[in-house]
């Protein structure tokens, strides 16, 4: 076992008049595990009592395993108590808990484990609805669960990428309050009311910083539900105050975009009012509650934005760091154009802008990776960066000296609509006619910029689109998508690609053929944190790195490992990635189905993991096993190249155009389990072949992938481009021993 680098533990309950379900809370937390070599302390904030609160503490007091303190706080308001709770806290993790909940046993010693295993800045836990005082009704839906506090995100660990959870149930490390600031007081519940949101607010400034969030479900409690809980007069409070809360917490917004929504939440509260009413008259009692429901909702937010319209939104605290880089960003925006020529570009450093919507700290795969080094390395040069990414409101933020602009996505779903993608272009070429933008990057996935862009170059990242995806698959491809990949593709001529495998691809697929273009794989970076702590490894393992899927070779994998575990007895086959569902049943049970019951012992899935865990799995991996069929450039075989990792892979393409069989890996046929098998043998049972393989192709990596490299070509290629257009001097960028720029 690792030791846990938080040996400080302080748990928050702030109450307010609930001296009996407090003494419940109490008795639950009495028997809590307690964590070796860990210090842990209860704080409980009586907000605004005037009952027996603090007779109940000091009788339960003696019987906890841990130091208590009581605080008195005479003005109402939980955030104000939850900010008092920090101001008292010395520890080094802040666990916030509700005063009507029952606490399981193990939640301290999981929430530690976890912490450490993905080096998590909050923990946002399982809330499960206890149902002591009253019986689960037959009409509860998913939505009546929200309002009441449930959270279930599944059995497995995951990143959060925008805030979920419920603060009953809510775990920070107290570092992060200094980057971020505290609870917002404006927003939160205080006495009777229902208003709540600060739980969300604070959890949206944190993602915004950079901070990890990540769900747990061994962290656990019940949430206590009380019989008037489930009365239609309060769910359509807590109802009306989340929609006031989402839209008066919202960042400023045009006027016209607040008025057009009041008119939109204005009609919808009506209808879903007239829905109800007639749903009543019916006879349809579940029905008219759920759209009583909705009308509040709606109701609420039309509230919401009244509110702004006279009093503005409520903006949360910009942080020191956020200010001073923003600063920076501007000064410098300002300084370069007093000098820039009359054809807007500096003669050596560039505005750049970089398209991502899954830009680190989203949960994100090898896009969202790439385009963090290639942003963060141009930065780190002097130029001036800005990535495009979108979101639930429109916010900036600084991270890592990189300008983030999120714009709010207005359709629903994980993809942007037409009308987001008419903003996002609006808005590079509002930036680019502004100065602050000289070439703007774009995947060719999904299509994000089908429509012209004035003011800058722009070039086309190929990584693979979604119709070449679906056709390979076997699958119909959305319309407005493969309209919004060739329009992409057809209006912008000047693409690079990161392998020859993906421009033959996307030519054939689309029939388009590029005006300008460039081969040029992504820039990888695996530096390893020393200080970061270290997982528990099963011994010798087979690592299967990426997202659990059928097309990605999941399965096969499964097949192929199945008599080397028989074989070996001590080795395990490790799943590391989201878990999809495929025909009806998630990958890991026919995974498990696959391998038997005894086996499935030896087989892990760790879910999503954070890109440094990753890395730390992968270097101590025997071996990497790539059985996918379709890829543009896979990140995780270069980066366990460059890690000294042996690997087997597909012979197909683009594996080959890095990869030599026998020389830097090993390569077979991907629908050939039999073959896979008899690599992955060669490799277990000859440490020397897997030295010799992982020593041939850790210098080819060097050579292909290096960052500096690769930061030098993409430059040299952004200024060729802008170049064909407007004369200017090259100069080099950035200097580099091995490649010399050329000048005109």
């Amino acid at each position: 076992m690792t030791k846990n680098l938080i040996d400080h533990v302080t748990i928050a309950i702030p109450t307010h008049q609930r001296a009996k379900l407090l003494s419940r809370t109490l008795e639950s937390l009495s028997h809590l595990t307690i964590p070796p070599d860990c210090q842990v302390e209860l704080l409980v904030i009586a907000n605004a009592c005037t009952d027996d609160t603090e007779r109940v503490f000091r009788e339960n007091a003696p019987k906890l395993p841990f130091k208590t303190r009581f605080m008195h706080d005479h003005i109402s308001g939980l955030s104000r108590a939850r900010n008092k709770a920090i101001q008292e806290t010395s520890g080094d993790l802040l666990v916030f808990l509700d005063d009507d909940v029952w606490v399981d046993r193990d939640l301290l010693v999981n929430l530690l484990a976890d912490m450490d295993a993905t080096e998590a800045d909050v923990v946002m836990g399982k809330v499960e609805l206890d149902w002591q005082e009253v019986a689960k009704p037959i009409w509860f839906s998913s939505v009546i669960g929200g309002l009441l506090s449930q959270v279930e995100l599944g059995e497995n660990l995951l990143q959060l990428s925008e805030p979920m959870g419920a603060g009953c149930n809510m775990a920070i490390r107290t570092s992060l309050f200094g980057a971020i600031g505290t609870f917002n007081e404006c927003i939160g519940r205080s006495g009777a009311g229902l208003l709540n949101g600060e739980d969300t607010d604070f959890l949206q400034r944190a993602l915004d910083t950079g901070a990890n969030v990540v769900y747990s479900p061994r962290v656990s409690l019940k949430h206590w539900v009380a019989p008037h809980r489930l009365h239609l007069r309060y769910l359509c409070h807590v109802a009306f105050g989340a929609g006031y809360v989402e839209m008066f917490s919202m960042p400023h917004l045009s006027l016209f975009w607040t008025l057009d929504k009041l008119t939109v939440k204005s009609g919808r509260a009506v209808f879903r009012t007239l829905r109800a009413a007639f749903s009543l008259c019916c006879g349809n009692t579940a029905a008219s509650r759920k759209y009583f429901i909705g009308a509040a909702t709606a109701a609420g937010e039309v509230s919401g934005l009244i509110k702004r319209i006279f009093a503005g939104s409520v903006q949360p605290p910009m942080t020191a760091t956020n200010s001073a880089c923003a600063g920076e960003f501007q000064q410098a925006n300002v300084a370069g154009d007093k000098h820039r020529p009359a054809n807007n570009l500096d003669r050596s450093r560039l505005h750049i802008g970089l398209v991502c919507n899954a830009y680190p700290p989203k949960q994100h795969g090898g896009i969202g990776t790439a385009t963090s080094i290639l942003a963060e390395g141009f930065a780190g040069k002097g130029h001036k960066v800005t990535v495009f990414e979108f979101g639930t409101s429109d916010r900036v933020r600084f991270q890592n000296d990189v300008r983030v602009i999120t714009l709010r996505q207005s359709s629903a779903g994980d993809h942007p609509g037409l009308r987001d993608r008419w903003k996002l272009c609006k808005k590079i070429s509002a930036l680019a006619q502004n100065g602050e933008l000289d070439v703007v990057e774009c995947p060719d996935y999904l299509g994000l910029i089908p429509f012209k862009i004035h003011g800058c170059q722009v070039v086309i990242r190929l990584r693979n689109t979604e119709t070449i995806i679906r056709r390979h698959a076997g699958l119909r491809t959305h319309h407005l998508r493969h309209w919004a990949e060739r329009r992409t593709l057809s209006l912008h001529r000047t693409w690079v690609a990161l392998s020859e495998h993906i421009l033959n691809l996307t030519q054939a697929a689309f029939e388009l053929s590029p005006e300008r273009h460039a081969i040029i794989p992504n820039a990888l970076n695996v530096a390893i944190d020393e200080n970061s702590p270290a997982a528990e490894y099963p011994g010798r393992y087979i690592l299967y790195l990426g997202r659990v899927s059928g097309p990605k070779g999941a399965l096969l994998l499964a097949q192929a490992a199945r008599p080397l575990m028989e074989e070996f007895s001590d080795l395990t086959l490790v799943y590391m990635g989201e878990v999809y569902t495929e025909s009806g049943r998630r990958m890991d049970e026919q995974i498990r189905g696959i391998l038997g019951e005894s086996l499935s012992k030896r087989c892990r899935f760790t879910g999503y993991r954070k890109r440094s865990q990753a890395l730390r799995w992968l270097q101590q991996a025997s071996v990497l096993a790539v059985a996918s069929g379709m890829e543009a450039h896979p990140n995780v075989v270069a980066e366990a190249m460059l890690l000294g990792v042996p690997v087997v892979a597909s012979n197909i393409a683009p594996f080959t155009e890095f990869l030599k069989d026998g020389y830097s890996g090993l390569l077979v046929d991907p629908q050939d389990t039999v073959a896979f098998t008899t690599a992955l043998r060669r490799i277990l049972l000859d440490p020397e072949l897997a030295a010799r393989l992982a020593c041939a192709a850790k210098a080819v990596a060097e050579e292909q992938f290096c960052p500096e490299k690769i930061l030098n070509r993409l430059y040299l290629f952004y200024r060729e481009c802008i170049g064909s257009s407007v004369a200017i001097k090259q100069e080099p960028f950035p200097t580099d021993a091995d490649v010399q720029p050329s000048g005109k």
